[in-house]
């Protein structure tokens, strides 16, 4: 979650990000809240959809002409809010069959009991629900190197929980030409793992980070790193504390 207003967040990409657009939904209160931003050098995004669980943009790349949807996710932390996001996001894909597709960030739930260390790790009915989104959509889990899990919540000994939270998703077809390469970011000042993934084949690499806040890195920190990282591609801001 962003947890700040996009008009904050539009000042901030001005002022350290001016190679950058931007889209984003703005947080609720003291929760919600999305964001991502590409570098428009290399990349025009077109907004999709944006509400508060999901923000998706279809990105052109100016350089092949190649296209793809990166869908940022913060899914509730109910069964019946994750239920609608699944459905929401069905329906979405209907209406974009033929693009590839990425959706990476917070799905606050594991896909199966043995992404959870502690307490109870039944195959829940809002863990087989996910399972069937996954599997109805065509979808592929790619695989995350690094720490198994990506929140926990700060305890220690019996009382320590550990999830597999944040993940990245991609659609079927785009596995055949595409090598990805997702890893787990130490945590830093935050109960979840940032992730980052890398699209490896590319004919310029794509970089897209999730939960960045969480791990720490002030505003300053990451223009440095969306600036020297010589990626100069996509650079999205998913779910940030």
């Amino acid at each position: 979650e962003t947890k700040m207003k996009a008009k904050i967040l539009e000042i901030s990409k001005k002022k350290f990000w001016e190679n950058s657009d931007m889209a984003a939904v703005d947080s609720q209160g003291a929760s919600g809240g999305l964001a991502t931003l590409w570098d428009k050098r290399h990349y025009t995004g077109m907004i999709l959809n944006a509400s508060t669980n999901h923000l998706a943009i279809k990105f052109h790349a100016i350089e092949n002409n190649s296209e793809w949807i990166l869908s940022n996710i913060y899914a509730p932390n109910t069964v019946s809010g994750r239920r609608k996001l699944w459905t929401d996001l069905k329906i979405f894909r209907t209406q974009h069959t033929t693009t590839n597709w990425l959706i990476m960030g917070d799905f606050n739930s594991p896909l199966n009991p043995g992404e959870k260390y502690g307490g109870i790790s039944s195959f829940s009915t809002g863990m087989e629900e996910f399972v069937d989104f996954v599997a109805d959509l065509n979808l592929l889990d790619v695989d995350l190197h690094g720490n198994k899990y990506t929140w926990n919540n700060r305890r220690l000994g019996k009382d320590l929980i550990q999830v597999r939270l944040d993940r990245a998703l991609i659609s079927a077809s785009w596995i055949l030409s595409q090598d990805f390469h997702l890893s787990s970011l130490p945590r830093i000042g935050s109960d979840h793992n940032p992730i980052d993934l890398n699209l490896l084949n590319w004919n310029k690499p794509i970089k897209a980070h999730s939960n960045l806040k969480r791990c720490g890195w002030s505003m300053m920190t990451f223009m440095t790193k969306l600036k020297n990282g010589g990626f100069g591609m996509v650079k999205a801001l998913l779910n940030i504390d």
